[in-house]
């Protein structure tokens, strides 16, 4: 069985994700998540899905994301640093930085 959270794999992973989001290739992006992933982020209610700050399931994470690159077309992610991965956790998570200009971290 593979150990998906060898960091040379995370590594992979990570910059696939920020290639096709920069590409705007949103079902590229959610190719990556599960049918019931969860994403919790304070910019979650700014856009109006939801006051608790997470959205369930990859339907939902669809339409907050077109929401996003739709109010944000110039949004983009970029690795100006090594990922850095933990590997208890099983994620990724991009770290805002400024509103145009966003970097990969972990958690």
């Amino acid at each position: 069985m593979p150990d998906f959270h060898e960091p040379s794999r995370l590594k992979t992973l990570g910059h696939a994700w920020i290639a096709a989001w920069n590409a705007r290739d949103l079902e590229r992006v959610l190719s990556m998540y599960a049918e019931d992933t969860e994403m919790t982020s304070d910019r979650i209610p700014a856009l109006g899905f939801g006051a608790s700050g997470t959205v369930r399931g990859k339907a939902s994470l669809r339409a907050y994301w077109s929401a996003a690159l739709a109010k944000l077309p110039g949004a983009a992610f970029r690795a100006d640093r090594p990922l850095c991965l933990a590997r208890q956790r099983r994620r990724v998570l991009p770290e805002r930085t400024r509103q145009q200009d966003l970097r990969i971290s972990a958690v």
